[in-house]
């Protein structure tokens, strides 16, 4: 998911409730479009807890450049176990 959306740009909205995350990704262009992507928290998180004055809604936008590169040296790292 970030892979893709980060081909189209590289800045992202990510909204957090209780039960999913959400990635929006608006066109810089006049036309008006946006991608987005609605995950479940099971298929993201193995602990999963969201609590906020907001509703328990929590929204940011981040730079899906560096998430990417963030996941990739995750998975490197988990690829390799520490004895």
């Amino acid at each position: 998911v970030v892979n893709t959306l980060n081909r189209m740009g590289k800045d992202c909205v990510i909204h957090l409730d209780p039960e999913q995350a959400r990635f929006v990704r608006k066109s810089e262009l006049a036309d008006g479009h946006q991608v987005w992507c609605c995950l479940k928290k099971d298929s993201l998180f193995d602990e999963y807890l969201i609590e906020s004055m907001n509703a328990n809604n929590i929204g940011f936008s981040l730079n899906l450049e560096s998430l990417e590169k963030a996941l990739k040296s995750a998975l490197a790292i988990g690829a390799h176990p520490v004895a």
